[in-house]
């Protein structure tokens, strides 16, 4: 369990009152700060020095898609938080999910923990509209497929901001019986009581470029913006709205 991050976050300013977001100086100042107290307050140090290198990256991306914005969000794998607690910034409530809390315990009010398995059936998310979702190196780890949460997203929010490696420029899948190396039309859906990627922290199943984008357009979603992040850039970032928007 990750340990609770020594420091204070104030709650992001909401539209309706009138005080507007932070600053694109402040905005770059607090994912900064909050980056090197995750790293050094949070347990899992590796992980946290790797993650900020493209999380930071798609907040550069993903800051003048939110200027205007405001309601509600949703962080889909939130694990400690960091993508949630610069959400918390823009909006009035952000929805962190993840199947167990890893959240610091001194977290903005305005986030709220939901628990959740998205790599399950019968898992349940706030029946609510998110002007933006976060779903940040999420895909590659899931066992069963990810077309009932996306084509549930697609109903449900304004913008999606979701990443994967890809398969072309990323090491090859570790031989595992439950890899999933086909299209992902061939995933097979979740059932009741099957089980998740018995490591979770180990990709099941890589996209290309090609693939992925098709994945979504399938979904119902129209990518507005497709680029690369993270260390070498090996990692794409699509930036979506509803077909239907």
């Amino acid at each position: 369990m990750a340990k609770p991050v020594k420091a204070r976050f104030e709650k992001g300013k909401s539209c309706s009152g009138g005080a507007g977001h932070p600053v694109h100086s402040e905005s770059n100042e607090f994912r900064e700060g909050l980056k090197n107290r995750l790293i050094r307050d949070c347990g899992h140090n590796e992980y946290h020095e790797i993650s900020a290198i493209w999380n930071l990256d798609i907040w550069r991306y993903a800051e003048k898609y939110l200027e205007n914005l405001c309601g509600n969000a949703i962080d889909i794998g939130a694990f400690t938080g960091f993508n949630s607690f610069c959400l918390s910034q823009y909006f009035d409530k952000v929805y962190s999910v993840d199947h167990v809390c890893y959240l610091p315990d001194d977290r903005p009010e305005n986030i709220e923990f939901v628990e959740a398995d998205i790599d399950a059936c019968n898992y349940q998310l706030p029946d609510e509209f998110f002007n933006a979702c976060f779903m940040v190196e999420i895909l590659e780890h899931l066992r069963w497929s990810p077309l009932p949460l996306l084509k549930w997203l697609a109903t449900h929010v304004g913008l999606l901001f979701i990443t994967t490696p890809d398969d072309d420029e990323w090491p090859p899948l570790k031989d595992h019986e439950w890899v999933q190396k086909g299209h992902y039309s061939e995933l097979p859906v979740a059932y009741e009581g099957c089980e998740g990627n018995p490591i979770p922290m180990e990709h099941v199943k890589q996209y290309k470029m090609s693939e992925f984008v098709e994945m979504l357009s399938e979904c119902g979603f129209r990518v507005i913006e497709l680029v690369r992040v993270g260390e070498g850039k090996h990692q794409m970032l699509a930036i979506c709205q509803p077909q239907s928007g």
